[in-house]
This record gives structure tokens, sequence and C-alpha cells, in this order.
């Protein structure tokens, strides 16, 4: 009796991994769309239907302190995500952001740099959507030398790791069976 009473709580607890599974694997577990990367880490942002784009900064050639803002708009949101608001007064790399881009649009980067709040100039650089690869853009202004990186990874593991999962656990519960 002890040993069918295990046994039934054994396919309980299977039975509730499988959902879980086809919940993540299905996409309805969604993630935020913009995360950050602690110095050399991967996220994945789990969004269905897009591409991770990891966005690098390095400002170089730094002339005299400003004021940096950058912003980006991606797929379609209508508000700006906010990648930075700071101030730069020596060349150095930015803490590098992770966003999706839904596939076959663009990640529009703005750049608002100045002294004061109220003379800035804006800079733009724009990158279409692609599966694997990188792009990288430059923009020279009065206070430095702003180099772009955007590195495109499809974050297609989630689903892949859940089905295997998923398929594992399906086994063991006919095993059990």
């Amino acid at each position: 009796m002890a040993a069918s009473g295990a046994r039934a709580v054994v396919l309980f607890a299977i039975q509730l991994l499988l959902l879980t599974f086809a919940i993540i694997g299905s996409g309805l577990l969604v993630r935020p769309a913009a995360a950050e990367t602690a110095a050399g880490g991967r996220v994945d942002i789990g969004v269905p239907g897009s591409t991770e784009a990891t966005v690098e900064i390095l400002i170089s050639e730094v002339q005299s302190s400003f004021n940096l803002l950058l912003g980006c708009l991606t797929s379609d949101l209508d508000k700006e995500i906010r990648l930075f608001d700071g101030v730069i007064s020596e060349s150095r790399d930015l803490k590098r952001s992770v966003v999706a881009v839904t596939r076959d649009s663009f990640i529009d980067l703005k750049f608002e740099v100045g002294a004061f709040p109220s003379s800035f100039d804006q800079h733009y650089v724009s990158f279409k959507e692609k599966i694997h690869g990188y792009d990288t853009q430059e923009i020279k202004t009065d206070f430095a030398l702003i180099s772009v990186k955007v590195t495109w990874c499809a974050p297609c593991a989630s689903v892949r790791v859940g089905t295997e999962k998923s398929m594992a656990v399906s086994k063991i519960f006919r095993s059990i069976s």
C-alpha cells in the first residue's frame, strides 16, 4: 500500500513537471524584454519571435567631461528604453545591455551628448536584426569617439532545453507507469 502511495506521488510530480515544461516551451512564461548582463554574462530573454541584441558601448578619445543619455527604441515599443544616463569624464566601457528585437525589424539607439542638458546634440544609429553575428558603428563628437557594437543571437536554447527535458521526463513517466 505504501509503495502505491509513493508511486502516485512520483507520478503527480512528473505530471507537474511536464505541465511546467509545456508552459515554458509554449512561450506563456515570458521574461522581460530588456535585461542587463553582468560582465561576461549571458541572459536568455526568452521573448518568442525575437533575437537578442547585446549592445556594447566604448567611449574613447575623451576631450572633456560630458553628459550622456543613451536610449533605445526597438520592435513595436512606443516607449524608449533608457540604457545609460550619466557623466563621462574618461575613456570607458559602458555596462552591456541585452534587448529583444523582433525578427526583421530594427534597433535604434539615440545618443544625447552635451556639457549641459539644455545643449544636447542628438546622434542616432540603427541596426537591422539578424539571427547571428555583429554590427558596429562609430560616432565622432566634439567630446569623444563613441563605438557601438551590437551582437546578435537567436534565443532558441530555452525552448529546446524545455522540450528536451519534457521528452526525458516523458520517458521516465512511461517507464514508471
